[in-house]
């Protein structure tokens, strides 16, 4: 075979080919800027820049509730005894089976000095010839006696639970640092005002005393054995001579009469109020989680509740007699108010939808663990949990 030389004309045009291929082998070719990129990754979502952003919307905050641990004052107050203490009064006319000296209504029967001998007395009278008759002369007297009753009716403290619960604004601040092109770290400080109120009225206590009155009557009758009495009204000297009669009676009777009685009844009223500003501030971390224009978060950190407080008490003690109007016998009113900052912790989940480049949608949960308030107010005790589950929606704007 036989080799031709090549040509100066063919070389020149392999030259000027070659020239005209080198832009497009240097654009196919890998770059410096993008020849350790991991295949499939665009660099372009992943900047490991920092974010902020501020979020405000609507939560709805469950509490532990606010209770009154109702006690009262009039438990421990010394009533007044309105129908006296019970007791009986008797005459002085002795008793019949002894000697004695003897005072009645219509006259008197005493001892002299031999009445020890004989048990006979000439010291003794009376007022109206009726007192005499058939023989035998009759005396009365009167005594007296009282009945009285009385109780309580005292409910021991109990708890009233409000409900704590209620719609509240929240603000939220928040940092995040890209670690991946899925995954971020970041900071949440959040603040929440929650403001309660109520008020209610209860009776926790009652009493009633009650009272009668007796007459007692007695009639004694004297054996008068013969004996003509002087003409009424009489009176022996009683010095040993003159008509004389027994000093004891032959017989005795006696009954009783009702004379009065009443009942009084008191119980209580209790009126409850409070007003309870509930400012919560929370700070912690934060781990979300991209998927597309969709992210989860979570949270967890340090809460501080700020509780403005006042809390009242009005009880008044009604009296009422024989099934009469009640009026009011007592009454007190105790107040307090403070401001109190009670430390806490949460816990905190969400959702976010990325809407645009810097607007998003947020929902999330959480729950509060917190000290708990615990005051008196008077005879009760005033206490707030305020910890419990919160859920809330949160337009936030990045930047």
């Amino acid at each position: 075979m036989n080799v031709q030389p090549i040509s100066a004309f063919a070389r020149g045009r392999a030259v000027v080919l070659a020239l005209s291929l080198l832009p497009s082998l240097a654009v196919a070719g890998p770059s410096i800027e993008n020849a350790k990129a991991p295949p499939g990754i665009d660099q372009k979502s992943f900047s490991g820049r920092n974010r902020f952003s501020i979020s405000a919307g609507w939560m709805w905050r469950e509490t532990g509730g606010i209770d009154f641990h109702s006690g009262s004052r009039s438990q421990t107050l010394a009533l007044p005894q309105l129908f006296g203490r019970a007791q009986t009064t008797v005459p002085p006319i002795g008793a019949p089976d002894s000697l004695a000296d003897r005072y009645y209504t219509d006259g008197s029967v005493l001892m002299d000095t031999g009445t020890a001998v004989d048990g006979s007395t000439s010291a003794w009278s009376y007022q109206r010839d009726a007192q005499v008759e058939g023989g035998s002369l009759h005396y009365r007297a009167n005594g007296h006696r009282r009945e009285s009753d009385a109780g309580r009716n005292a409910r021991p403290p109990e708890d009233q639970a409000f409900d704590g619960s209620g719609g509240v604004p929240v603000i939220e601040l928040g940092w995040e640092r890209d670690m991946t092109p899925s995954v971020a770290i970041g900071a949440r400080f959040q603040w929440s005002f929650l403001d309660l109120d109520g008020s209610r009225e209860q009776a926790n206590f009652a009493a009633w005393q009650q009272g009668r009155e007796y007459a007692v009557d007695f009639a004694d009758r004297y054996d008068l054995q013969g004996v003509i009495p002087p003409e009424a009204p009489y009176e022996g000297a009683g010095l040993g001579f003159g008509p004389v009669i027994d000093n004891q009676p032959t017989s005795r009777e006696s009954g009783e009469r009702q004379t009065a009685a009443g009942e009084a009844r008191f119980f209580n009223r209790l009126h409850q109020s409070f007003d309870v500003k509930l400012n919560t501030l929370s700070l912690g971390p934060t781990l979300s989680g991209q998927f597309g224009p969709v992210s989860l978060q979570a949270g967890a950190g340090f809460a501080l509740n700020i509780i403005d407080w006042n809390a009242s008490q009005a009880e008044t003690l009604y009296l009422s007699r024989d099934g009469g109007r009640a009026d009011a016998s007592r009454h007190w009113t105790d107040g307090r108010s403070d401001t109190d900052f009670l430390p806490g912790f949460y816990l905190q989940g969400g959702l976010s939808w990325q809407m645009s480049s810097s607007l998003s949608l947020i929902g999330f949960g959480r729950y509060d663990w917190s000290e708990g308030l615990d005051e008196p107010v008077g005879a009760s005790t005033f206490s707030f949990d305020p910890g419990g589950w919160s859920a809330g929606v949160l337009f936030g704007w990045a930047f």
